[in-house]
């Protein structure tokens, strides 16, 4: 009988010899834990190497997609079982404005230069994913208020030019 104190309370009821962590992966753990948990030599397999790597790939890309289109505030309910995936890039990416994504890059630092709008997604996420873990959603949430401020501006800009045209 092992007695311990302390961790979290995910594992609390989990180490009876029937629990799902006997059987499953527990997640990386100290060696205090897998005593605990009775799960010293038991071999997981590789999440890396699976057989549903596609799927893996799929999801991830749909991640991202649906990242950067709620950061750009396009994001839309979709309804129907078909391919999300598919949905969202039929449907919500062609909202995503280019140079919208050019601003959320340039603001960063970041050239776009002769970007597609996937290329620019890619980096913008990758951007997005740092910003939120180093900095907070706070943080970047201000960052795209000075963006829709700078559109704004830019918009406004452009409807004066033209009204000094006519």
């Amino acid at each position: 009988e092992i007695f311990a104190w302390g961790g979290t309370s995910n594992f609390w009821n989990e180490i009876e010899p029937d629990s799902h962590w006997q059987s499953h992966w527990p997640g990386e753990t100290t060696p205090r834990s897998k005593k605990l948990l009775s799960t010293d030599g038991i071999s997981y397999p590789s999440i890396t190497k699976t057989g549903n790597e596609s799927e893996i790939v799929r999801e991830a890309e749909l991640f991202k997609l649906m990242t950067v289109i709620r950061y750009h505030e396009k994001w839309e309910s979709l309804e129907g079982n078909d391919d999300l995936l598919l949905m969202v890039k039929q449907s919500l990416v062609p909202k995503l404005v280019y140079e919208e994504l050019q601003l959320t890059l340039q603001i960063r630092g970041k050239q776009s230069q002769g970007m597609t709008k996937y290329e620019m997604i890619d980096i913008i996420y990758g951007d997005l994913e740092f910003e939120r873990a180093e900095c907070g959603e706070r943080f970047q949430q201000k960052i795209r208020e000075y963006e829709i401020e700078i559109l704004n501006l830019k918009k406004r800009d452009k409807s004066s030019k033209m009204a000094k045209r006519l």
